[in-house]
């Protein structure tokens, strides 16, 4: 490892290679060390750098085991700052090719999970649940727009281990 920035080396856990420590491979090395540390998020079933399409690559797939086989849970894009407008229709824009029933963008300081609410729009809220969590939670519930992670007792966990792992540090 040299001495600047462009020069340090991450290891990837679910690729098993290093990569450059860029901002937005820092943010994504850190949600996935919560996921796999702290909520249950089966390495085996998450897809780093995975194409979907032919020019489109996701930053972050998580599976479902199915009858069928593997299904889409999860479409997560990560960005080393601002979430922006644009992202929002780059996930939701990728997520029409792959189908996942979740979508999600995330910074270092926040996690926004992504699904079709009432109306057929994509509705955000704040939160990670734990991937049992994920997989349990029934779409009827969000259909009918009462959704929230803050007041879901089942994805409380997040903010408080945000806030144990990373002190509320800027990564």
């Amino acid at each position: 490892m040299g001495s600047s920035k462009s020069s340090e080396q991450l290891f990837d856990p679910i690729r098993g290679i290093a990569v450059a420590a860029t901002p937005e491979e820092l943010v994504r090395q850190r949600w996935l060390r919560l996921m796999l540390e702290q909520l249950g998020y089966p390495r085996g079933l998450l897809a780093v750098e995975r194409d979907i399409g032919a020019t489109r690559r996701a930053d972050l797939i998580v599976y479902e085991k199915t009858q069928e086989g593997l299904a889409p849970l999860m479409l997560v894009e990560f960005k080393g700052g601002a979430l922006r407008s644009v992202h929002f229709r780059q996930v939701i824009g990728y997520n029409h090719i792959l189908g996942a029933p979740f979508v999600a963008l995330a910074n270092a300081q926040e996690f926004l999970l992504g699904f079709v609410g009432g109306g057929g729009k994509y509705q955000f809220t704040p939160g990670l649940p734990s991937y049992f969590d994920l997989v349990k939670l029934e779409v009827s519930h969000f259909k009918n727009d009462t959704f929230s992670i803050s007041k879901c007792d089942k994805c409380r966990l997040h903010s408080a281990l945000i806030k144990d792992l990373y002190g509320g540090a800027k990564f």
